[in-house]
């Protein structure tokens, strides 16, 4: 898919997710809505203010957590984890590895995202390369 990656406008989002979380509570579910924002992945302008106002609309809207991949900047990290009180998660990157810093800086989940799969996608694409070769 080579579409272009863009960021939804936060209150549109969050109108969605209200609606959602009240859908959600109606039917007496009660499921854990990680609620994810790509400002930092879009690398947008502003990322940090743009990543507060949003979860700051997020929460309002019924999200449980937030989900910030490629947010590595430990100084940035610290703010939002100190700032809101809804669990804040992150992705490991390959210069943000360190799970006992994760924990200090306060983090609650950490994803690999696709980095396994497409590890062992690797490594089975190369051995069968080699058994085609054979």
């Amino acid at each position: 898919m080579n579409a272009e990656r863009i960021l939804v406008d936060g209150k549109s989002f969050a109108n969605i997710l209200y609606e959602v979380k009240s859908k959600l509570n109606e039917a007496d579910l009660n499921i854990f809505l990680n609620i994810r924002t790509d400002t930092y992945v879009l690398n947008v302008p502003n990322k940090l203010d743009e990543t507060q106002k949003r979860i700051e609309l997020y929460t309002i809207a019924g999200a449980d957590g937030i989900f910030i991949p490629c947010l590595s900047h430990e100084a940035d990290i610290k703010f939002l984890v100190d700032k809101f009180q809804l669990p804040i998660n992150i992705m490991a990157m390959p210069d943000l590895t360190n799970f006992e810093k994760f924990k200090e800086l306060g983090v609650k989940r950490i994803s690999m995202g696709d980095c396994l799969f497409s590890n062992m996608s690797a490594i089975l694409k190369h051995k069968l390369s080699k058994v085609m070769d054979n």
